[in-house]
């Protein structure tokens, strides 16, 4: 069985998403992003794109982010905050001190 590690970790969350949306493959990709790869890749993204995010995100001085979760619900990170999440892609971003480092993964 493949759900038997911490909830930090992403063979887990890989697991789980894989699981709740009855798909078999999926391709993970370790990612370190900056703030303009943030931007250009993750912010304001379709819906219903099949990629998802875990890992660290990081919101430097002067910043903020709303990140979409699975499911639609969104998270407000504050300036000089960090959150461990899952999440779809992130929308309403002020400043420009955005750090994000974990996984994508796209599911088919």
């Amino acid at each position: 069985m493949c759900c038997q590690e911490t909830i930090e970790d992403f063979k887990k969350v890989e697991c789980v998403l894989k699981s709740k949306l009855k798909s078999t493959k999926g391709k993970p990709n370790r990612v370190l992003f900056s703030d303009a790869e943030i931007k250009s890749k993750i912010v304001n993204k379709p819906l219903d794109d099949k990629t998802f995010y875990y890992g660290i995100l990081s919101v430097g001085n002067g910043g903020t982010a709303t990140l979409v979760l699975y499911g639609g619900a969104e998270y407000n990170i504050v300036a000089n905050n960090q959150i461990i999440e899952l999440f779809q892609h992130i929308k309403d971003v002020t400043g420009s001190n955005l750090h994000f480092r974990g996984w994508s993964l796209t599911l088919e």
